[in-house]
């Protein structure tokens, strides 16, 4: 079942009185909740995470996790509405790639082109599990 915060992000997506950037920023908070999820969910098993040590404010060393393993994800919306989605994605994935693919029709050499280089972009030493 869905969280609550996804369940009130979800109505107000379909709300037809939000129109515009309002609408588009709901869209960009879901895709920072559906990248939240899946840190959540697969961030050690996929790397999405490391762990990293700082200086803590009190002087002393700490230890905690940190999301910059991120750059083996290739944030790509296929379609434009998608976008301010794959926006709020891309925020919580700071060294993902973000390709954005859109000429109005369906050019399967382009996004062929987009997606080898995605594949580029990406570490092979580093494969991502999911």
């Amino acid at each position: 079942s869905a969280s609550i915060a996804a369940q009130v992000l979800a109505t107000h997506t379909r709300d037809a009185n939000l129109r515009g950037p309002t609408l588009q920023r709901v869209h960009e908070k879901m895709g920072e909740l559906l990248a939240d999820k899946l840190i959540d969910e697969f961030g050690l098993i996929a790397e999405l995470v490391e762990t990293v040590e700082f200086s803590h404010v009190q002087g002393s060393t700490f230890t905690g996790l940190t999301n910059s393993g991120t750059s083996n994800i290739v944030v790509l919306p296929l379609m434009r509405g998608g976008e301010p989605m794959a926006r709020g994605v891309y925020s919580r994935f700071p060294l993902s790639l973000f390709i954005h693919f859109y000429d109005g029709e369906d050019d399967l050499h382009q996004r062929n082109g987009l997606l080898t280089k995605a594949f580029e972009h990406m570490d092979p030493s580093k494969p991502v599990k999911i």
